[in-house]
């Protein structure tokens, strides 16, 4: 397995390990490590009950006697909502807008996976600020996955490994509602960072066969030819998202524009998934 730090974001599977299993010398690596040096760990809240149409304000504590990597997100409720994330005591949002849970809110069994690992040290927090778009009551329970490091060495590894560098979500600039003819929305990449896309995930409201749509990029780069494409056969909700093979760089400032149609009246939730560079400073290899 190599580094503990890189446990939770595998990029190929090892299909050697896959057959055999792990060998002596990689056990040998677990069971020679401290009991408390890196533990899979979730975190969540006790869960709430939003009124139709209603929002508030969750907050998920980390506990004073280690330091939190996110590796990815699930929840239940009892119906659809939007989540914005951002830490706590950071002024800088995970997304430039409320996402839809269907489109990044996994399961137990399949969290979302967060496309960058980010560090909330101890006595921080997660803050998420939910609203209900169903129109009836809703309660919500959220789940933050990731790995709790007990070592203060092993935190300053990741720090030097990742500093700078932080996962990030986008969504499109207002609400993507969609008729029975040609309908344009946006999604605008902010001034200040530049936007390395790891993954799409989309839901619509009519759950609907037949939404489709065009993407295109302001640089003039084709994301895909111009005729249209069905959603549900080029990505997947929060529990399979296009994994792109090859990451998307989108400049700062640039804009996506998404073309899209249905047969009936729908609303259309895209989520590209990626990392951001947030402040100078280059992660070590």
């Amino acid at each position: 397995m190599g580094n503990g730090l890189l446990l939770p974001f595998p990029i190929f599977i090892d299909i050697e390990r896959e057959v055999l299993g792990m060998n002596r010398i990689e056990l040998d690596k677990y069971f020679s490590r401290g009991k408390d040096e890196l533990i899979e760990t979730v975190l969540t809240h006790a869960p709430i009950t939003l009124a139709a149409n209603g929002s508030s304000e969750i907050s998920i504590p980390v506990p004073s006697s280690y330091d939190f990597v996110i590796s990815g997100i699930s929840g239940h409720s009892t119906s659809t909502y939007s989540a914005k994330l951002s830490s706590v005591g950071d002024t800088f949002p995970f997304s430039n807008n409320s996402l839809h849970s269907s489109a990044f809110i996994g399961t137990g069994n399949i969290p979302y996976e967060f496309p960058y690992p980010f560090m909330v040290k101890k006595r921080g927090g997660l803050r998420v600020e939910v609203a209900d778009l169903s129109g009836a009551g809703n309660t919500i329970q959220i789940q933050i996955h990731g790995y709790a490091i007990y070592k203060e060495s092993l935190s300053r590894k990741f720090e030097e490994r990742h500093i700078g560098y932080s996962p990030f979500f986008y969504t499109t600039d207002s609400t993507f509602s969609v008729a029975t003819t040609d309908t344009d929305q946006t999604i605008s990449i902010v001034k200040d960072f530049d936007f390395l896309c790891t993954k799409w995930s989309y839901f619509d409201s009519n759950s609907s066969t037949n939404l489709k749509m065009k993407m295109q990029h302001s640089s003039g780069n084709q994301m895909q030819n111009s005729e249209y494409i069905k959603v549900s056969a080029i990505m997947g909700g929060a529990q399979y998202p296009k994994i792109l093979k090859e990451p998307t760089l989108f400049a700062a400032g640039s804009v996506v524009s998404i073309t899209a149609q249905d047969t009936v009246a729908d609303t259309f939730y895209i989520v590209l998934g990626g990392i951001v560079k947030r402040i100078e400073g280059k992660a070590k290899a």
